[in-house]
């Protein structure tokens, strides 16, 4: 029975373990981080259309919206510009007449794969307004 306990921790530890120095290879972890990823980007893309509102153009650069303190505080920012699997997030601006985008290359690292995380930039319909220009 000791031996039975012993075998089960020693699996355990091993699984914990391998969890850590592999997490890609833990689905729960990959799923975890993919979340993660999206709601960073979200955030994001909401700072992005405040941005648009206050300074009558869209950021050419997600440096610009830390610059300009619209993602939280310098430090913590220049972090959310990284998604979860060690890769810097890509940034396409909006306009008045297409939606932006922010993508992170997923679990994989590789972008233009399946496993890519999406998230749009619409421009702010208020704005659309102001500009007198419609999406088409």
């Amino acid at each position: 029975m000791q031996f039975v306990k012993s075998a089960i921790l020693s699996l355990i530890a091993v699984g914990l373990v391998g969890s850590l120095l592999y997490p890609d290879r833990n689905p729960l972890l990959r799923d975890l981080r993919r979340d993660v990823a999206r709601v960073r980007m979200e955030q994001i893309s909401e700072a992005c259309q405040h941005y648009i509102r206050m300074e009558q153009r869209p950021p050419l650069s997600l440096e610009e919206l830390v610059r300009g303190g619209y993602v939280g505080r310098y430090a913590q920012a220049k972090s959310l510009l990284h998604d979860p699997f060690g890769q810097k997030l890509l940034y396409r601006p909006p306009t008045p007449r297409r939606k932006g985008g922010i993508m992170s290359a997923g679990p994989d690292r590789q972008p233009g794969t399946s496993d890519d995380i999406r998230v749009s930039i619409p421009y702010p319909q208020d704005m659309l307004l102001l500009t007198g220009s419609l999406p088409e």
